[in-house]
């Protein structure tokens, strides 16, 4: 099952905690991600061991937002997080147990705009993801946890309880990316400005004029645009990824509506500029400087929980929790990625009550994740401000 996707300008440049629970007549969507981008080893250079910047539940950051949508709207001065497998398991689920479209009473925009996403499996590599859905027999969950073992035998299994009143839907995706050249870790770290005008002094790593050994890393940076924004501070963007299979794009740009319009900026402007020659690559005068970002955050979509379903034949049912976890390094190695997420919906509740040219990434910018021959990312970030950047030591 793989949603159409409409050609957009992003596509000129891309080519994407959890307890067990057994509850009597629930009905149960479970979209399990583990998504791990591993990383090739080095040697030499300055290894410098972070930590996380933070690890707890997201209700803890005041300045961080995880999106359900690729096109969720994106609040101003937060940080904004998404990533690709909740929307599988959406879709899986509203093609194979709702035949369309998902309703929820209350949350009918955020459930719109995951009905609408462009996103899809389509963004997948086919050997990077297992899903499946439909009611929660035994038959299912012994073929996930079969399927899961042959392909992922590294993954901890789904613990799925069968019982046919309930219905479950499953996804799992695996990616592994690795910057075959390391980039080279700053000793003094970078000074961040956020969109408020804080500053704070943040890890970082990248490539500059005084890295003799760095012809191979600079090599693999790929600089995709540099020249003035609309409101004329410099603009530019970069790929990190050199010749793997993905794009690791950073782009220090002023904030779109969304990380789908953001994304299709970046693309755009990079569409505008040469494609080839000196233009896309790193001088040896010119230096990259990129924060080492690394997190571990637990989420709840509290707008999608506590919602009735409004189609036929599932309106006693309704999502009582939504979460996801979400795990995520980048430093001069490579990136790391991992997420969990699972929906459960019960039968018959009450719907509650709505809840009220030196590329120097020092300021808030756009980072994402994507298969060069796909439309869309499965990974995308927006950082705003050191909530998810590591502390300079």
């Amino acid at each position: 099952m793989a949603k159409g996707i409409g050609r957009s300008p992003t596509a000129a440049l891309f080519g994407g905690c959890i307890t067990d629970r057994s509850i009597k007549q629930a009905l149960i969507l479970v979209a399990a991600l583990a998504f791990v981008l591993a990383l090739c080893s080095f040697s030499g250079g300055k290894d410098i061991d972070y930590g996380l910047a933070f690890d707890g539940q997201s209700s803890d950051l005041g300045r961080t937002e995880i999106v359900a949508a690729f096109e969720s709207p994106m609040p101003a001065g937060h940080n904004v997080v998404w990533c690709s497998a909740f929307q599988v398991a959406w879709d899986m689920l509203a093609e194979d147990v709702f035949d369309g479209p998902i309703g929820l009473e209350g949350a009918e925009a955020v459930a719109g705009l995951l009905n609408r996403s462009r996103a899809s499996e389509a963004d997948l590599a086919p050997e990077s993801y297992f899903a499946a859905a439909g009611r929660a027999t035994e038959g299912l969950v012994e073929s996930i946890d079969r399927e899961m073992a042959a392909r992922f035998p590294d993954a901890a299994p789904p613990d799925f309880v069968a019982d046919e009143n309930n219905f479950l839907a499953y996804a799992y995706l695996s990616v592994a990316i690795g910057f075959a050249h390391p980039y080279f870790d700053e000793p003094h770290g970078l000074i961040f400005r956020d969109s408020a005008g804080g500053l704070a002094e943040v890890a970082a790593f990248g490539v500059g004029p005084d890295d003799d050994d760095g012809r191979a890393a600079r090599a693999q940076v790929e600089p995709l645009f540099y020249g003035e924004g609309d409101d004329g501070s410099v603009e530019f963007a970069v790929d990190l990824g050199g010749d793997s299979r993905y794009r690791i794009v950073a782009a220090r740009v002023a904030p779109r509506g969304t990380l789908a319009d953001t994304c299709d900026y970046v693309a755009a402007r990079a569409s505008e500029h040469p494609q080839s020659g000196a233009y896309r690559t790193l001088g040896e005068d010119e230096t990259l400087s990129m924060p080492a970002i690394s997190w571990r955050i637990v989420h709840r979509f509290g707008d999608l929980e506590n919602r009735p379903f409004l189609n036929d034949g599932f309106r006693r049912h309704g999502i009582a929790d939504a979460v996801q976890m979400i795990e995520f390094r980048l430093d001069r190695e490579g990136v790391v990625l991992r997420s969990e997420a699972e929906i459960q919906t019960y039968t018959g509740i009450e719907a509650a009550a709505p809840g009220r040219r030196e590329f120097i990434f020092d300021r808030p910018f756009l980072l994402y994740v994507a298969l060069r021959s796909a439309e869309n990312p499965v990974f995308a970030v927006w950082i705003d401000n050191e909530e998810l950047l590591v502390a300079s030591e």
